[in-house]
């Protein structure tokens, strides 16, 4: 399979970072299909192409699943594989609190390293120097206050550019 390498994909609507984290994260679950119930509900949907899953949802996951959705806000990194193997990349770079988060962002690293192995690199590379919000002790009602860019600038990420999302 050849990866795409192109530097013309736009950023997702929900990327923008006039938005405030709360109105980003709001679009980010709407073209998800998706809503804030959904972090607590007893279990989840792993789609997979053609292949859905119904997963349990343990302690563990519900609390770190909105944290990594903040995350796409702030990356702009979609909810494909390759994608999410990309923003598990960065994630890995910019630092992880837990065992849990170690497995699963390898896991999904790995996965988007078979499929798109430059965009990954790619992914790591940026997140080096970088935070994310998984060991963040500012409440997360602060943090949803926040002008997106605002939050991008406090974890030292840069506005993101159409090169940045290739």
């Amino acid at each position: 399979m050849q990866e795409n390498t192109t530097h013309d994909a736009p950023l997702p609507h929900w990327a923008d970072g006039a938005l405030t984290v709360a109105e980003a994260r709001s679009l980010f679950l709407t073209a998800q299909s998706t809503s804030v119930a959904a972090y607590q509900a007893p279990t989840w949907r792993l789609v997979i192409g053609p292949l859905a899953l119904t997963l349990p949802n343990p302690p563990t996951r519900r609390r770190t699943f909105p944290i990594h959705d903040l995350n796409h806000l702030i990356t702009g990194y979609k909810t494909d594989l390759r994608s999410e193997g990309e923003q598990s990349a960065w994630e890995l770079a910019t630092g992880l609190t837990t065992k849990f988060l170690w497995f699963i962002k390898l896991s999904a690293m790995t996965i988007g390293f078979c499929l798109a192995p430059r965009r990954v690199m790619r992914a790591y590379r940026r997140g080096r120097g970088q935070r994310n919000l998984y060991g963040s002790t500012m409440p997360l009602e602060e943090i949803l206050n926040m002008r997106l860019a605002s939050l991008r600038a406090m974890l030292g990420v840069p506005e993101l550019t159409l090169v940045d999302r290739s």
